[in-house]
């Protein structure tokens, strides 16, 4: 990947976590002006701008980084989009998803387990069950999503060779 596509991701990461990030910030405050009780602590709602805030944050730092020190930084880049790289990042995030699916449906059994009256009435239980099912739904999904990506971009590769 280019420093300019490395630029460009950083700028949508940067909009996004900002946007987030600010709305957000909006909401705690109103809530907090009008008086509106849709939750128990208004203050949370503020707390959780923090994290989209600080990413865009970095997002700019890095953005600034690349601008001053492009030489510096290109090492980063290459080291951040090398191919071996992301696919040791990629078999990290399966494994961990992996290990965080495992422990949901555990926690999921044992909340059945441990308080049968709340099966199909309880609306955590519906959502530790929603979170579960599509955890197995969404792996089903994205993989038929990227096969057929991958598939169109064989063709097109394949297409660039005989072309040549």
């Amino acid at each position: 990947m280019s420093i300019k596509k490395s630029r460009e991701k950083l700028v949508v990461t940067l909009f996004a976590n900002l946007t987030v990030g600010i709305l957000l910030v909006v909401t705690g405050i109103l809530m907090f002006v009008f008086d509106i009780n849709i939750i128990e602590n208004k203050k949370a709602i503020i707390g959780l701008s923090f994290i989209p805030l600080a990413t865009a944050f970095a997002s700019g730092f890095n953005l600034i980084m690349i601008k001053k020190h492009p030489d510096k930084m290109k090492v980063i880049v290459i080291t951040e989009n090398d191919e071996r790289l992301v696919a040791i990042q990629n078999e990290t995030d399966a494994t961990a998803f992996r290990i965080l699916r495992w422990a949901l449906m555990l926690v999921f059994f044992g909340y059945t387990l441990a308080i049968p009256k709340d099966v199909f009435e309880s609306p955590a239980w519906w959502v530790v069950f929603s979170f579960f099912f599509m955890s197995y739904v969404l792996q089903g999904i994205l993989f038929k999503i990227n096969y057929d990506k991958s598939i169109k971009e064989d063709d097109v590769v394949g297409e660039e060779n005989i072309n040549g």
